[in-house]
């Protein structure tokens, strides 16, 4: 796992917490965290790697854009 500065150790409750504050960096550490765990559930469900891709990015950005619920 590649980490940025500022997110060694911290839990995903705290990356949380900053990301609902507006904090990208914070929010783009819990994408790396989590984006293969949500890409190949969709594959999963999907069977394709493009539609696996595109729910992949769709509850990301469903994510950021309802942070602050």
């Amino acid at each position: 796992m590649v980490v940025t500065s500022g997110t060694d150790g911290e839990t995903d409750a705290t990356l949380w917490s900053r990301a609902r504050a507006g904090d990208g960096p914070a929010f783009a550490a819990l994408f790396r965290r989590h984006r293969d765990r949500v890409f190949f559930y969709a594959l999963r469900t999907v069977r394709t790697q493009h539609e696996a891709e595109d729910v992949t990015a769709v509850v990301f950005l469903e994510l950021w854009r309802l942070r602050g619920r």
